[in-house]
């Protein structure tokens, strides 16, 4: 069972993280400014890493560098979110990646299921998986630089 951790970012531009539990405790010990975040930044950790070890939480901003024939021909940006989405034309729920542009995706046949970008089996047979670059809060500007060469 993972454990189930926040982040928000503080009145300062730190982050603060807490698990559920700290959550619950500081609103029966202590008073609920004892977080002091900003909560339309408060986003939930996925329970995956990248392939740098980094904890991707809800909020993040990830990076595909699109590849064909071994030519990179872009990189992609995509918002975590978790909610409703289509994956290979089916409606789930759970984590997933809003591509950008907009629910544009870097491959047609590939899916917005956050598992294929991070899980370590595909790391290895495509090895190039999408890494944590910033977040949406402190980083918005990413999200408009999708499909342009670098």
């Amino acid at each position: 069972m993972r454990e189930i951790e926040f982040r928000g970012l503080t009145a300062d531009g730190t982050w603060a993280y807490a698990s559920f539990r700290d959550v619950i405790e500081a609103q029966t010990h202590h008073p609920v400014e004892y977080f002091r975040v900003d909560p339309d930044t408060i986003g939930e950790w996925t329970g995956l890493y990248d392939k740098y070890g980094v904890k991707v939480f809800e909020g993040d901003i990830l990076k595909f560098k699109e590849i064909v024939n071994g030519e990179k021909i872009s990189d992609k940006y995509g918002l975590v979110k978790f909610g409703e989405h289509i994956s290979d034309g089916t409606a789930e729920i759970g984590w997933y990646i809003e591509w950008y542009p907009t629910n544009t995706k870097p491959y047609s046949c590939y899916s917005n299921d956050i598992l294929f970008w991070v899980d370590p089996k595909w790391h290895e047979k495509y090895n190039n998986p999408a890494t944590v670059v910033g977040n949406t809060y402190e980083n918005p500007e990413l999200l408009l630089k999708s499909d342009k060469k670098e």
